[in-house]
This record gives C-alpha cells, structure tokens and sequence, in this order.
C-alpha cells in the first residue's frame, strides 16, 4: 500500500482520536470525576502511541497485552463504563487492523477457520437483536466492544503468531504485568492481615472486585504451570516463571474466591480428560446434569422453596470458614443475590424468548423483573454487576440463538482443542495447547457463575487462548501437509 496513503489515513485518524478525546475529557471534567485530571495526560500519549504504531501493529499489540492489567475502570455519565487505558488503545487497534485488512496483502487464510465462522456468526446474531433492543445505543457500544476483542485478540493474535515464541512473548508480557499487579494487591493487603474483610477491595484500582482478580490469575495459572517446568525453557527463565507461580499462588489463595479455587481444584481432572480423550462424555454428563437442575429448579416453581433465604442471608466478614458454611446451608448473601437475579432474568426470558432485550441491556432492565421475596441486603447493587452467569445473560439479551450459538461454541471449542491436542506432533506446540485450553476452561467454570466476557483482563486472555488453539491447529496442519508432499514426492 503506498506511504503517502498510509499517512493520509493516518491523519484522518489521529484527527479524529483528538476530536473524540477533547469530548470524552468535556464529559469527564464536567462529571467531576477525579480520574478525568489524568486525562489530559494521558490523551497526548495515546496519539503519540498510536501515531508511531501505524505501521508496525504488532508493538501496539504487544503495549496492549502489557497495559491490560493496568487498566482502570472508569465510570462516565450516563452509567456506562471504560477501562483506561486499554478500551481506548483496543479500539484504536481495531479501526488500524481493519484497515490494514482492507488495504494491505495480509494473509487472511485464517477467516475460512470453522472458529472465525463460528465468531462472526455470533456477532451477526448480536447485530439482528440489536434492532429489537430496549437500549439501542447500549446495544450498539456493546457490539463494538465485542469486535474489538475478536479483532484485536483473536484475528490479530492468529495473524500475529507465525512462530510458537511469539506466543511467549504474549504470555511473558502479560504474566509480567498481571504479577506486578498481584504484588500490589499482596502488600496492600498485608495492612489488614489478610483478612477476608478487605479481600474485595484491595486489588482497587486495577479490579471492580476481588472476582474479577482471581478469576484472572486462575485463567493464568496454566500458562505458569507450563513455563515453569517446560525444559525447553533457558534455566533462568524457569526460575523467574516458578517465582511467579509462587506470587500468583498466594496472591490466589488470599483472594477467597469460590469459583477460582473451584476452577483450580479441576484442573488436574479437567487435564486427565483431555489426556484420555473423554472431553465429548465429560461434556454430555455436564449439559444432562445442568439441564436437569436448571428444570427441576424453575419447574413449578420449586425455587419459591428458597423465597425466606433472602431475608436472612448471612455474611461473615470476619471470618471465611463460617461464610463457607453458610455458602454451604444457601444462606450467604452472595449466592441468595444470585438467585435473585437468576429469577429476574427466567422472567426476563418468558417475556422475551427469541429475541431478548437487547445486547448488554440486562443492567437496566431486570429490577422489573425481580421477586421481591428472593431481595438481600446487596439488591442496591450500586456497582451495577451483572447477571452472575455468562450463558444467562447472553439468553436474557439475545434470545434462544444467542445463548445457544454461545453455548454451541463453547462446546465446540473445547472438543476442537482436544482433537488439536491428539494430532500435535510439535512438543512445544502441544503444551501451549493444552495450556491454553486449561486457561479457557478456568475462564468457562467462571462464567457459569458470573460474566466476564466483557471484562477487559479476562475477555483478552480468553480470545488469546482461542486463537493459540487455532494457531496451533493451522501449524499442524501445514506441517502434515509439508510431510505429505515430501513423503509423495
């Protein structure tokens, strides 16, 4: 393509990055919000950043992985959210590789890739419910959120590894800034004792929560189980990736989240299935198992059982072992809220089967649709979380298809990752296979109890893993291909 085009388009851009800020800072200073002093900071860096990144994405991309952990979620008026200052370099980096795509000879082999189809298929659907949203413009924000994170961390990831130590570099990169990050967490904590207390707002203000934060460093536990015992690995790295696992461990431990510790305790298992080539059963015994419960529980109204639950829900601050227990007796306030908006959204679902209401409208729209019976001391919710279940809210926004095509992909993935598994001759290639698979894995645990798609450090570690699957199955591919040509000849 030529240079003068490049620049022309690039001023273009720049052009309308300042336009953008300057109104994006005007909201900002006229909210009061404390974080919008930093915005004139940060605004010339940004411009310069993606000014210099134009004709080399790949250290835009690389300052992406290493900034993600950094990211600081701000709320602008109007209650919508952005993390700072990766939303604003994700979106940047989508609009440049779009048109690189467009007007550059890139290889774009990988777009025939069943994945891809099966990614973009998604997005259409999102797009066809987006007519029938009660909150159009929130629809539309969310659709674009979500091509960022296809296009910046799956399409240019695949694009991006054309050799197995480019996935290193990605890792290294944003293990480095992730363990930064839990350091932070560590010492802060270690003011209060460790307590349990305090566990949801020491990571402040790099997580909303201390969810948010150990789902994160599960999702980045197998990546460290690998490095750290990988041979092919000089010596010396392996000791600074053992001490990271040590760091990442405690910072796991002192989290005293449920699910990660759950996710965690499955990953030997979840391993031996892969290693046994039982992943189809041990997804069929799971969807059976879920199906039946998700029946009994709403058939006649069964959960009414646990109406009372809600108004006396017990939370322990002090003491986690007690909060166990009551999580144990289904009275802790966390998971009777739960129930509170499961409720909601089979609601929300009667009323709005095919279509749903509407790509990321779900914060605006279940408190119409709640039981006042299941109501618990958190019902406020003045953090503006969301439905505690990836796969229901993709049903409650986008209808039957929406969740069925995500649950579908969600299968599909993971058998695929097994078949890429088995048929790795590549050592190196296989590990990072199998890592990234457990890593998605940890990720899809968690969303059966929470959403976290469209959260910024986990939305990318989960389209990393996507396309490290791919990557590895499109290098396989021409490996046996090249064998076979060989062998022919």
């Amino acid at each position: 393509m030529n240079q003068s085009i490049l620049r022309k388009i690039g001023t273009v851009f720049g052009v309308t990055i300042v336009l953008a800020s300057s109104i994006l800072q005007s909201i900002l200073f006229g909210s009061g919000n404390i974080v919008a002093y930093l915005i004139p900071f940060t605004i010339p860096l940004l411009l310069l950043v993606l000014y210099f990144s134009f004709f080399n994405l790949k250290n835009l991309y690389y300052l992406i992985v290493l900034t993600i952990p950094f990211s600081i979620e701000v709320v602008l008026p109007g209650n919508y959210g952005m993390s700072l200052p990766s939303e604003p370099l994700m979106f940047g980096m989508m609009l440049l590789f779009i048109t690189q795509l467009l007007f550059s000879n890139i290889d774009k082999s990988y777009f025939n890739h069943p994945v891809t189809f099966f990614l973009l298929l998604f997005v259409f659907w999102l797009i066809i419910t987006t007519f029938q949203s009660t909150h159009v413009w929130v629809s539309i924000k969310f659709i674009i959120m979500k091509c960022w994170f296809i296009l910046v961390f799956y399409l240019f990831t695949v694009y991006l590894l054309n050799a197995s130590e480019d996935i290193n570099k990605i890792l290294i990169l944003y293990i480095a800034g992730m363990g930064l990050v839990i350091i932070y967490t560590l010492l802060n904590h270690a003011r209060y004792g460790f307590d349990f207390a305090h566990s949801s707002s020491v990571m402040s203000p790099f997580f909303r929560n201390h969810v948010n934060y150990g789902a994160t460093i599960a999702a980045i536990y197998p990546y460290l189980l690998m490095g750290a015992f990988h041979k092919p690995f000089p010596k010396y790295w392996r000791r600074i990736i053992q001490l990271l696992l040590i760091i990442c461990t405690v910072g796991l431990l002192f989290t005293y989240t449920r699910a990660s510790y759950g996710a965690i305790f499955l990953l030997p298992f979840v391993y031996i299935t892969y290693r046994a080539k039982i992943v189809s059963l041990s997804l069929s015994i799971a969807l059976i198992a879920i199906v039946l419960f998700v029946n009994f529980f709403f058939s006649n109204y069964y959960y009414m059982n646990y109406a009372l639950e809600g108004r006396y829900t017990e939370f322990h601050a002090d003491d986690y072992v007690k909060q166990l227990q009551a999580t144990a007796k289904m009275r802790d306030v966390s998971t009777m809220e739960r129930f509170y908006r499961w409720i909601a959204a089979y609601n929300m679902i009667r009323k709005e089967p095919i279509w749903g209401f509407g790509p990321g409208t779900f914060i605006f729209e279940y408190r119409n649709y709640t039981v006042e019976a299941f109501r618990t001391s958190v019902s406020d919710n003045p953090e503006n979380s969301g439905l505690h279940s990836q796969y229901l809210t993709y049903w409650v926004e986008t209808g039957w298809i929406g969740m069925l095509l995500h649950l579908g992909f969600t299968v599909y993935i993971l058998i695929f990752a097994s078949k890429v598994y088995h048929t790795c001759k590549d050592t190196t290639l296989k590990k990072q296979a199998i890592a990234a698979t457990l890593s998605l894995i940890t990720i899809v645990i968690h969303n059966v109890v929470n959403d976290l798609l469209e959260v910024d450090k986990l939305a990318s570690l989960y389209f990393i893993a996507i396309a490290i699957i791919v990557h590895v199955d499109i290098r396989n591919k021409k490996q046996v291909n090249t064998e076979h040509l060989l062998t022919s000849s």
